[in-house]
């Protein structure tokens, strides 16, 4: 819609997106629909690489046992396809096509990263374990 070259539905798609934003009553349910789709995205070889290249700032805030369980499971999905996507591409000269601060270096060169991974073993959920053994398993 935004590509649109009519300025009005523009307008109107802009303020679909920013009433969205404003929703703070459904923001866990945005969030898992959003992942949702990131995940499916991360599932794929020809889009993971533009994911990781991506910045997400808030990213690490999210794999935090006080998170929503919906939310961490999809957020620890996320990083296990993406994480899959970079050992395959291991091989070649991957570090030089990537910012410092994009996602690849979140999930492959972050201290934190791996902590918060460590103390999500101890996480309540056993689906979220499993999913953290998953990617810990991968990062090896």
């Amino acid at each position: 819609m935004l590509s649109v070259p009519v300025t009005d539905v523009k307008q109107k798609a802009l303020n679909a997106l920013n009433n969205l934003s404003m929703n703070t009553k459904n923001q866990e349910e945005l969030k898992v629909q959003v992942l949702k789709v990131l995940v499916n995205l991360s599932a794929n070889p020809a889009m993971a690489e533009h994911l990781l290249n991506s910045q997400a700032p808030l990213l690490l805030s999210l794999f935090d046992g006080c998170v929503n369980k919906d939310v961490l499971f999809r957020v620890l999905v996320f990083a296990t396809n993406l994480t899959k996507s970079m050992r395959h591409d291991k091989g070649s000269a991957v570090h030089n096509r990537y910012n410092e601060d994009s996602i690849f270096s979140t999930l492959s060169d972050n201290s934190l990263y791996i902590q918060k991974l460590a103390s999500l073993l101890h996480h309540h959920d056993a689906e979220v374990k499993e999913q953290v053994a998953k990617l810990i398993m991968q990062q090896c």
